[in-house]
């Protein structure tokens, strides 16, 4: 029963955003390694970039950093100096940054068409 009820919410989420991460766009610049995405599930922030790297088609292993999670949220704080999600990581370039704007505007600009 709390499977149907995440997979309902999500699926009403994405309604409501007009569909957002349930297509995919032009493709433009090709990844050689994969990007790192640092999110917890329940943030919105953390959507809107899930929802670009599925429009932009873009290859990325994204770590799960829930609530008291031991394994990632340390990286993220030690590497970007905050707790805070999500924060991504581009090998390709060796970008590093917070904020879902600035990932969204960054990830349109290097790879979008």
């Amino acid at each position: 029963m709390g499977r149907t009820i995440d997979v309902t919410g999500a699926f009403a989420v994405s309604v409501a955003r007009m569909g957002a991460g349930l297509k995919v766009g032009s493709l433009g610049k090709r990844l050689e390694k994969p990007l790192e995405l640092y999110e917890f599930e329940a943030c919105p922030f953390c959507r809107k970039v899930r929802e670009t790297l599925t429009y932009l088609d873009l290859d990325a292993m994204v770590y799960p950093c829930p609530k008291n999670g031991p394994t990632y949220r340390p990286k993220v704080e030690k590497e970007g100096g905050k707790m805070q999600f999500p924060y991504l990581v581009d090998p390709n370039t060796g970008e590093k940054m917070y904020e879902s704007d600035r990932i969204v505007s960054y990830l349109f600009e290097q790879y979008g068409k």
